[in-house]
């Protein structure tokens, strides 16, 4: 997250992220199949941080995983409509 506001998004390269990591570029896609997904998974990360009204009271409108902690489960976010 630090090197996104650093670079800003368009800037932002997985070339940077595996220097500050200390690990080559190739072995971060052990981890996402591409920039796209890590930043999707970025997302994910900040708006998991983003508190919504009346959310925990089960408030209509609000999208969860059936996995996911308010749903008694444990993933806690979908992305593109897939548990992940």
């Amino acid at each position: 997250m630090t090197l996104l506001d650093e670079a800003g998004l368009d800037k932002f390269s997985m070339r940077q992220l595996a220097g500050r990591l200390s690990v080559t570029a190739m072995s971060l896609y052990w981890y996402v199949d591409n920039k796209d997904d890590l930043l999707e998974l970025a997302l994910d990360e900040v708006l998991g941080t983003v508190h919504v009204p009346g959310a925990e009271e089960g408030a209509t409108g609000v999208r969860t995983c059936e996995h996911s902690p308010a749903s008694g489960g444990t993933c806690g976010s979908v992305t593109r409509g897939r548990c992940t």
